[in-house]
């Protein structure tokens, strides 16, 4: 009983190693090794990340137990101790895109000026009927904008920042200080930080899509490093019944739920089949009869993360003028206006742009699989091939009829996957070839089709002491990405620099944080700057692609076997395919 106790308690040390411990380690922002003056700057957004991230947490007290702050036209309001709180973050965030506008490829320098130049016209409205104060803003930035050009032949230098961060202050709260009394007698704050937040909001959505999709990748992680961990034969067969009395306890409970529907199944069978034909295709592309091992794909998953959300959010692009216009509208008294931009924001909106967007992505994606293929980089090759199938079948769901695609459920998915591995491991039992590989490939898929549909229990003990749980997932994954997902700002490049990659970082998680807490505290989950959506978006698109890949590498473990195809005559043969 104690050996039994002890190789639980190393396989339990083992699997909280791979899934927390060694993402972290890997992963982790590393100061020491950034340019000169970041590490300080570095320390101020950890800090002001942490106090919205406990503004959010404890949103409900701050509002019951403060005073409020009210908007002109009293729809928005948030405790007045948060106000200087989201200033600062805001102001901060505008700070650190303007000095990585310095360094970087001129479109990226173009984009980040014209966002600059529309969190100023927000700041400055106070400022709109006094000229003199006004000509103190448009010289402040114009100022900003001749540094920038002038400073983008040279290499990074600290003091840059400080020079900027002047230019910014005086370009945002020059009308403050010269002109105290410009606000026509109301609180022009909440306005101001909405505005500024529907400006910025580029910057917010394609962390909020990431940030949703860590629980996902933990989940997937765990399940792959405890089927994969070597164990004894009694501590397999008792964790492998106990998972299979789950399951099954699971889908006796779910049975008539939409989870578990006729619908459900029939798009599930349709993913499941279609990531397994192209997960073929790409084995015979680059001549392999075997993809990779279940545990070789969240880390190579991690790096397509914020390429793919940046994609997916190119719909605001198209939105964000409207949003501008109708804010700016909003806010200076020009309800006609803001009416009509809202109009055409929701024709634009009602016709799913996102779905045909991504089902575009996919069709690109597999290309790119196909060629990562070729080059024997199977993991993202078929990682990404699922992403295809999933948007894709999302895309064709559109069509009349064939709204079953998008009815597919990740409980339906496992319970197909895992039925189709109990069966086979069965066979192999009594056929006496169930080896440790089949072992783990059946291990993998119950697992999975367990645990995932509950992935959301990571963050359930906050969720459950407080009164919502979207905005404290995403907390919990934006905390989780700039522990794991910092690589980035480790590397350089002539037109990314180091200082660049590090700044917009921290720009990046900020300003997603100083966003997720406006919602919060305004109680504004639901409106058009509510980033929750997209974390829920980030949820399916990103997550699901990873567990659909991890039931169909794990299925090739137990139903085909391992080896490598002949290579054809005259030819040298491919070595076998590296883990990424």
């Amino acid at each position: 009983m104690k050996a039994v106790l002890a190789e639980l308690l190393a396989a339990g040390r083992d699997v909280f190693r791979i899934t927390f411990v060694e993402p972290v380690s890997e992963g982790r922002p590393r100061p020491s090794a950034w340019p000169k003056g970041l590490r300080e700057v570095g320390l101020a957004t950890t800090i002001l990340f942490g106090l919205l991230a406990l503004a959010i947490l404890f949103a409900v007290p701050l509002r019951r137990l403060g005073e409020l702050t009210l908007s002109a036209d009293a729809a928005t309001s948030l405790p007045s101790l948060a106000v200087p709180l989201l200033f600062a973050a805001t102001l901060l965030t505008f700070i650190l895109t303007s000095t990585a506008a310095l360094h970087t490829s001129w479109w990226m320098r173009t984009g980040l000026l014209l966002l600059g130049g529309s969190v100023v016209v927000f700041f400055s409205i106070r400022s709109l009927l006094d000229l003199r104060v006004l000509a103190v803003t448009v010289t402040a930035f114009l100022a900003l904008v001749v540094f920038t050009l002038v400073r983008a032949r040279f290499a990074y230098a600290w003091w840059e920042l400080l020079v900027v961060s002047a230019l910014v202050l005086l370009a945002t709260l020059g009308p403050w200080i010269i002109a105290p009394g410009g606000d026509w007698g109301m609180d022009t704050r909440p306005a101001i930080l909405q505005g500024a937040l529907a400006t910025l909001q580029p910057l917010i959505l394609p962390a909020m899509m990431v940030a949703g999709s860590a629980p996902a990748q933990i989940v997937v992680t765990g399940a792959q490093a405890t089927a994969s961990r070597p164990v004894g034969t009694r501590l397999f067969v008792a964790g492998f019944g106990l998972t299979v009395v789950w399951l099954a306890v699971a889908t006796w409970g779910g049975i008539g739920s939409d989870a578990l529907s006729a619908q459900a199944f029939g798009g599930a069978v349709m993913a499941l089949g279609a990531a397994a034909a192209l997960t073929a295709l790409l084995l015979g592309r680059a001549r392999v009869a075997t993809p990779p091992q279940p545990r070789h794909y969240p880390q190579v998953w991690g790096a397509w993360l914020y390429p793919l959300a940046v994609a997916m959010s190119l719909t605001v692009v198209v939105t964000f003028p409207l949003i501008v216009v109708q804010a700016v509208s909003a806010t200076v008294g020009v309800p006609g206006v803001s009416s009509a931009a809202d109009a055409v924001l929701n024709v634009f909106l009602d016709n799913n742009p996102g779905v045909v967007l991504r089902g575009v992505l996919g069709v690109i994606m597999l290309v790119v699989a196909w060629r990562l293929a070729a080059r024997s980089r199977l993991a993202e090759a078929v990682a990404l091939g699922a992403f295809s199938v999933l948007v894709l079948m999302d895309l064709v769901g559109m069509v009349p009829g064939m709204r079953w695609l998008q009815d597919r459920s990740t409980d339906a998915l496992g319970l197909i996957a895992a039925s189709v591995a109990l069966v086979a491991a069965l066979v192999a039992l009594a056929r006496k070839e169930f080896d440790r590989r089949t072992a783990v490939g059946v291990m993998t898929v119950v697992l999975l089709a367990v645990l995932y549909p509950h992935r959301a229990l990571i963050s359930e003990p906050l969720t459950a002491a407080l009164a919502f749980s979207g905005p404290v997932v995403l907390v919990f994954g934006l905390a989780w990405r700039v522990a794991t997902e910092a690589n980035v700002t480790a590397d350089s490049s002539p037109r990314y620099p180091q200082s660049t990659r590090v700044l917009l970082f921290l720009a990046n998680t900020l300003f997603a944080a100083t966003g997720l807490a406006f919602v919060t505290l305004t109680r504004g989950l639901g409106t058009d700057l509510d980033p929750t959506p997209w974390g829920v978006l980030g949820d399916s698109t990103l997550g699901d692609p990873l567990y659909l890949t991890g039931l169909v590498s794990g299925l090739w473990l137990v139903l085909r076997p391992e080896r490598v195809l002949p290579a054809p005559a005259g030819s040298v043969a491919p070595a076998a395919p590296a883990a990424s």
